[in-house]
């Protein structure tokens, strides 16, 4: 029965459901809050077997049932999830309770009770009390689609809450949301962290539960505790102090271990239990900041055979943290000791494996070659008993030896019988590295496995490696049946050592250190050279492992073997900062030279290059190549440790770069910009020239000491000052001063030199010579500022040839050669061609604005937005009228003017939130200037996009003593010729404005407007009586109410046949209510069968009265319209014919009968195009109640549809629908 018991748990439940015999494979680990945890199951276990069970691993320490799979689904998609534990673990968590439906994912029910709940936290049920509520839920389908019933047995896992009366009730989104975890759904989750230079500790919620401690089993966990760091520092824990407990003695106990719960890495050493019946733990743990760990506290059980467990069985000890003591006076916060749940001592036999040593370990060996990969130092076998299969996880190796592990040795690698490699963490801790495997290693009960550990010799020279297992529970190796593990047995050779317990076979020493040189192409690339002094040539990597080496012969060189001392001299070699290391020489012969100087490598890479003089005398022509090359056999090589001989590699020369001989080059061209244009008298730091230096192909690179500029204008009087060129190359200060300590470094860039204006050749002498590196390119800028008196001037810069000196004075840099320019812009006779004008000039253009609109009462609509552009100069504009005029409308429009907007507000397109104008024009006035403070308005120059100047207005009321006029139209826009002030930020002066436009849309005044908007169509199988061939949704988004009096269609057909709609009716959408009375082709040209029209009254009778009256629409409403079929003739099938119905709009009328005859009556607009969409802002006020000339449809209000948003002039687009 023990047995059984540790094999595993049994799910207690009317019902036990379980992960399916086909299942993915699961993950195997130790379990924390969160997981989903099974036991293993053994090959063969039926479906309803007990191993199947999953559990959810609360953060209480508990685990809980998923009683059915159906729950279980409303919280995971699948199995992929769940985590194997051992039954000595499962059993180690007791049982919670019943995992209930994740909140809000499904409604439940049970057989017996017919009411139908939705679960909200912690399995709370609400009654949904009707059907109706349940489909607003969850859907029309929600009986058969999202009710789930539960069994009578599992109902007592719930709870009753509150009914649900209404939809809004309950959020079963909302209610999902909150519970992503079950955890969060029980309320099993932790507290937060407190705050200080302190260190919390406390009973970890998931510490081990009672259970059996094996009284043969090493790392049984006993307690495990959480420390969380204060986030205003690190804290480091000085000393642990782990007591025991319990009705036991301290005998029951080999040793004691701290295992970081984390990583399940033994922390330091075992240590054993003092005459105080506590264990010290003094290795040092770092806690960051803000963080926290977990560590269990571990017993290493004795005696080692299950004989020797008759006085310890059924003991009952416990251990307990009861001492932390920190470094730097960090404060402890928890109360101590911290004890975790007892365990009962049992002698049941458990598994074991033997440690004897491996077959595939190499033999002793004084030449272990730095440099050597994946060489195998160790090989370990392990050996099942015959009692239980055994599941490796971890083997600490010690190193006998003096190497350091973490910087000798690297690449750490373990193998399974030296073929398949262990996925397995490696951890260095001084002389131990330890393999955690990702996954146990399966050994078979009866069988073995051997461990191979291969490494890389980085280093270490005369140093020496020979591993060895130190302690008896270094090795960690689980049973599969009991899930504990056991102190292996060190058995054969190797084993009776004086601390470790076996030892390997091997014992190594590394040997000397190695020399290789490689080619560096990256410090020294393929490149073009020159003669000259102290040229770069070459480079190599000298990387040196094991130890220092000392070289005392070199041989250097050349793909040229009748090169000698008069084509290289002072030959030398640098290292990366250019510190000499061998040379230099003169003795370059037969293209080569040998340094016997000496020199002592470090270990790492060496970057070594080649400076050399190239000389004149050489006899190298255009585009000759040549490369420096060092053959590592010929170099005398010693290792500093070892004192002995090393021989470099490879065997074959390393060749350095290639280089090309190149003649000196620059080339000179013109930038695209400028181009010929104007600038403004006044105008500061004007660029009126550019040019690119290019070194492209130059063999060295190119020092320039004087530049000759010529205004080529032929100009006799000075029109410029402070001529300033500039370097483009340099973008920072520091960059610029460090060129030209006597530059200055401004908004344009690095000013090099400045002269004075001249009629002919200004002579730009550098104080610091200007330097361009082969094989680059650098912008020069010629910035200068305009004379006032100068308008009507013309300048023309270029670099030019004065007639006595040239150009541009250049010199090679290496080799002190006079280097003669070449390029377009060499001595050029023409170049951007800059008139100087009086003034900039503003232009003043309408930009993108709304169309013509109807616009409501107290409204805040935008009016106009007109574009400033300028040429020349930046603009800045000191004065701005806004104005306002008749619109010139129709359709019953009245006089608009100033009246009509009660206050303007004018932005910057660029910010829409700070106004730059706010005002009104004033009664009776056309216009009102605005004065604005300087730098309101910039408009830059010669820039398309200027500045855009959004003009928006608040309307007027309309009523008695209200300023509004009902209809009245007008237009917006800034004052036309002198309309806005401009100055010329440069010169000073008022700039010339050109006039292009800036009057805005017509918008007309109501009290309120409708708008119309489409949907489509609903789905149909064809055109039949009763489809839906129009469908539309008139709007109010103004404050007051409006009425709509009349709506037109008209039809169109496509196809070879005779289709046709014949009759139709107009609905509400929400009611299905006819609103309207109807008429065939009142108001339209051409009804027939391809072309009908229909015309709609619409005639909402009061509910006293029975009055019949226009059909009125609330402010902010809407009402969706459907016009109906009701007869369709023509219906074959057989012409693809298609009906396209259009919602018709109106023309603007300019006649006297836009207002039909000045009345304005609904009924009264009659005229082709000018009554289909007949509405009214029922400003008249009139009773909808009343008989006669004072009903509201009789009343001067109505209009008709010309400016209504969504209303062409005549007709919308087409909705269509096929036969």
């Amino acid at each position: 029965m023990l047995k059984r018991v540790l094999t595993y748990a049994l799910v207690v439940s009317t019902m036990v459901w379980s992960v399916g015999l086909l299942a993915t494979p699961l993950a195997v680990g130790a379990a924390s809050s969160g997981d989903l945890i099974k036991l293993q199951c053994a090959t063969g276990s039926g479906v309803n077997d007990p191993c199947r069970a999953v559990y959810y691993l609360g953060a209480d320490g508990k685990r809980y049932v998923f009683p059915n799979q159906p729950t279980y689904n409303t919280w995971y998609p699948d199995f992929s999830g769940v985590q194997i534990v051992s039954s000595t673990e499962m059993s180690s968590y007791p049982i919670g309770g019943n995992v209930t439906y994740r909140p809000g994912v499904k409604l439940v029910k049970i057989n017996t009770d017919p009411k139908v709940y939705a679960v909200s936290q912690d399995g709370t049920l609400h009654w949904v009390t009707t059907a109706d509520i349940a489909a607003a839920l969850y859907g029309a389908n929600w009986a058969t689609t999202s009710t789930h019933d539960v069994s009578d047995a599992f109902f007592v896992n719930y709870t009753v809450g509150s009914d649900i009366d209404a939809a809004g009730d309950f959020d079963p989104a909302g209610e999902t949301a909150n519970a992503t975890t079950i955890n969060e759904d029980k309320n099993l989750a932790g507290g937060g962290v407190p705050s200080g230079t302190s260190l919390t500790v406390s009973l970890a919620s998931d510490t081990p539960a009672s259970g059996l401690a094996i009284c043969t089993a090493i790392r049984v966990p006993f307690t495990k505790i959480n420390v969380m760091a204060a986030s205003d520092g690190d804290i480091v824990i000085d000393q642990l102090i782990v007591g025991r407990g319990g009705v036991a003695a301290d005998s029951n106990f080999g040793s004691l271990a701290l295992i970081d719960a984390a990583t399940n890495l033994q922390v330091g050493l075992d240590q054993n239990i003092n005459s105080s019946h506590q264990a010290i733990f003094n290795k040092d743990i770092t806690v960051p900041a803000g963080t926290s760990k977990s560590f269990i506290l571990a017993g290493n059980m004795n005696p080692s055979t299950a004989t020797n467990c008759t006085t310890a069985a059924g003991n009952v000890p416990a251990l307990s943290l009861a001492g932390v003591t920190l470094k730097g006076g960090a404060a402890v916060i928890g109360s101590l000791p911290i004890t975790g749940n007892y365990q009962t001592i049992n002698g049941v036999t458990i598994g074991q494996v033997t440690v004897t040593r491996g077959s595939y370990s190499n033999a002793t060996s004084t030449s272990l070659k730095v440099g050597e990969q994946q060489y195998i130092f160790s090989s370990l076998k392990l050996t099942a008993d015959s009692t239980e299969d055994q599941y490796v996880e971890q083997i600490k190796f010690y190193n006998l030896g003096t190497a350091s592990l973490s910087d000798d040795l690297a690449g750490y690698k373990l193998f399974e019988d030296n073929i398949t490699e262990i996925a397995a963490t490696f951890t260095v801790d001084g002389k131990y590295v330890t393999a955690n495997f990702n996954t146990s290693v399966k050994i078979e009960k009866g069988k073995n496995k051997q461990f191979v550990l291969k490494a890389n010799v980085e280093s270490g020279s005369s140093r020496t490696i020979k591993f060895a297992i130190y302690r008896t529970t270094d090795i960690v190796s689980r049973g599969g049946q009991f899930g504990q593990a056991r102190v292996p047995a060190y058995s054969g050779t190797g084993t009776g050592g004086t601390g470790e317990v076996i030892t390997d076979q091997g014992h190594f020493t590394i040997s000397t250190g190695t020399l290789r040189v490689d080619s560096n192409f990256t410090a020294v690339s393929d490149q073009n050279v020159a003669y000259g002094d102290e040229i770069v040539l070459g480079a190599w990597n000298f990387v040196v492992q094991g130890e220092a080496v000392e070289v005392t012969q070199l041989v250097l060189g050349n793909s040229s073997t009748t090169a000698d001392s008069d084509t290289f001299d002072n030959v030398k070699l640098v290292d990366g900062s250019g510190t000499l290391v061998m040379g230099p020489s003169s003795s370059f012969t037969n293209g080569s030279v040998t340094f016997t100087e000496t020199f002592e490598f470090p270990i790492g890479t060496n970057v070594v290059k080649v400076v050399a003089d190239l000389e004149s005398t050489g006899g190298f022509a255009a585009n000759d190549t040549f490369y420096f090359q060092i053959n590592p056999g010929s170099m005398l090589a010693t290792g500093q440790n070892t004192g002995e001989s090393i021989t470099p590699t490879p065997g074959a020369n390393v060749k350095a770069a290639t280089q090309t001989f190149k003649g000196s080059k620059l080339v000179i061209t013109a930038d695209s910009i400028p181009t010929d244009g104007n600038v403004v008298i006044g105008a500061q730091d004007f660029l009126f020239a550019s040019w690119n230096f290019d070194t492209s192909g130059s063999g060295e690179d190119i020092r320039i000491t004087s530049i000759k500029i010529g205004n080529q204008a032929a100009t006799t009087t000075v029109n410029t000052d402070n001529l300033t060129l500039y370097d483009m190359s340099k973008t920072t200060a520091s960059a610029c001063t460090t060129d030209y300590p006597s530059a200055s470094f401004d908004a344009y860039g690095c000013a090099i030199k400045v002269e004075n204006g001249s009629t002919g050749t200004s002579t730009f002498n550098l104080t610091n010579p200007m330097v361009v590196p082969k094989e680059t390119q650098r912008k020069i800028q010629l910035r200068g500022d305009v004379r006032t008196n100068a308008a009507g001037y013309v300048e023309e810069y270029v670099i030019r040839d004065d007639g006595t000196v040239v150009p541009i004075t250049a010199t090679g840099v290496n080799t002190g050669d006079t280097v003669t320019p070449s390029g377009s812009g060499y001595n050029a006779t023409d170049g951007a061609d800059i008139t100087i004008v009086g003034a900039g000039t503003l232009t003043i253009n309408t930009a993108a604005s709304t169309p013509d609109s109807l616009v409501a009462v107290n409204e805040t609509k935008e009016l106009n937005r007109v574009r400033l552009t300028s040429t020349n100069e930046d603009l800045d504009v000191s004065e701005l009228a806004v104005c306002i005029s008749d619109g010139a409308a129709s359709n019953g429009s009245e006089l608009g003017d100033s009246d009509e907007v009660t206050e303007f507000k004018v932005y910057k397109s660029t910010d829409m939130a700070n106004p730059i104008i706010t005002g009104n024009i004033g009664s009776s006035n056309d216009c009102r200037t605005f004065t604005l403070a300087q730098g309101t308005i910039t408009v830059p120059r010669d820039d398309s996009s200027g500045v855009v100047l959004v003009i928006k207005g608040t309307m007027s009321d309309i009523g008695t003593g209200k300023p509004g006029t009902v209809a009245a139209d007008f237009k917006v826009g800034i004052g036309g010729t002198d309309g806005v002030k401009a100055t010329g930020k440069s010169s000073s002066t008022t700039a010339t404005e050109t006039y292009t436009a800036s009057t805005g849309s017509t918008f007309k005044l109501h009290k309120g407007y409708p708008t119309v908007a489409y949907n489509t169509l609903p789905a149909t199988d064809g055109l039949t009586a009763g489809s839906i061939v129009s469908d539309f949704t008139i709007s109010n988004p103004t404050a007051n109410e409006i009425a709509v009096y009349r709506l037109s269609f008209w039809t169109a057909t496509s196809g070879a046949g005779d289709l046709d709609l014949a009759s139709a009716h107009l609905k509400i959408q929400s009611t299905g209510k006819t609103v309207s009375s109807v008429s065939t082709g009142t108001l339209f040209v051409g009804v027939g069968i391809s072309n009908r029209t229909f015309t709609f009254t619409l005639l909402d009778p009061d509910e006293v009265t029975q009055t019949k009256r226009a059909y009125r629409i609330g402010a902010g409403e809407s009402v969706r319209f459907q016009l109906v079929a009701d007869s369709v003739n023509g219906v074959d099938g057989t012409n693809n014919e298609s009906l396209s119905v259009y919602l018709s709009g109106d023309n603007a009328t300019t006649a006297a009968a836009a207002k039909v005859g000045s009345t304005n009556r609904a009924d009264a607009y009659g005229t082709l195009n000018q009554g289909n969409f007949v509405w009214s802002d029922l400003n008249a006020n009139a009773a909808y109640d009343a008989v006669g000339s004072g009903n509201a449809t009789n009343s001067a209000q109505w209009y008709n549809g010309y400016l209504v948003d969504g209303l062409a002039s005549a007709s919308t687009t087409a909705q269509v629908i096929s036969e």
